[in-house]
């Protein structure tokens, strides 16, 4: 038996550190970014909150890729600490090793002198942990970020592309507006739907169902 053709275009949505998980922080990028799909007309089937740990993030996306999903959207972890490991668990996921990419590596210096020169770091040196930004999956495209200093990421494995965004919220926005809004547009398929909302009060929920 043939399967349904999707009428639609498919997101999973995850959303990647333990803040999240531990209720520190509210989880408005899931929010936002679920909003902005919609809007273009895809589907987002899930919205998944995992820790800073590689072999979870993993596991997460090579699920994506078992239930077919066409865009993985990823947030949090693109950063130059211990535990900014996004990249590595996507790294994982598609068995492919992290490589210096130029056009990364170019990104962040720029960064770093623009910091400097504003005095808002004492110095512009790329150093190993800045460096660690530049590092991204063999094959992946970096996403120039306006606002902070880590690129965002683009790549594609078989039918998934996956998308990597920084976890501050203005980063995410201005990368997903700027560098993959307009890929959506032109991707993603052109359904329009129709909702309609009733406000009913003082009735229970059990009194509305048999109707």
């Amino acid at each position: 038996m043939k399967s349904k053709r999707r009428l639609q275009t498919t997101f999973d949505i995850i959303s990647i550190g333990y803040e999240l998980l531990d209720g520190r922080i509210l989880n408005t990028n899931a929010k936002w970014l679920a909003e902005q799909i919609s809007g273009l007309g895809g589907k987002v089937c899930r919205i998944i909150a995992v820790g800073d740990e590689v072999g979870e993030i993993s596991s997460v996306i090579k699920d994506s890729f078992r239930r077919k999903i066409d865009w993985v959207i990823t947030t949090g972890g693109l950063g130059p600490t211990y535990d900014d490991v996004t990249l590595q668990g996507v790294a994982k996921a598609v068995g492919r090793k992290l490589v210096l990419n130029k056009r990364a590596l170019e990104m962040v210096r720029k960064k770093y002198l623009e910091l400097f020169e504003k005095g808002i770091v004492d110095s512009p040196e790329l150093t190993p942990h800045r460096m660690k930004m530049a590092m991204l999956p063999r094959g992946a495209k970096p996403l120039e970020n306006e606002v902070g200093s880590a690129p965002g990421v683009l790549l594609k494995f078989k039918k998934t592309r996956i998308v990597c965004l920084p976890g501050v919220p203005n980063e995410l926005e201005n990368i997903f507006e700027k560098r993959v809004k307009p890929l959506l547009e032109r991707s993603v398929k052109k359904i329009h739907t129709a909702d309609r909302w009733l406000l009913i009060k003082g009735v229970p929920e059990s009194t509305l169902a048999p109707k």
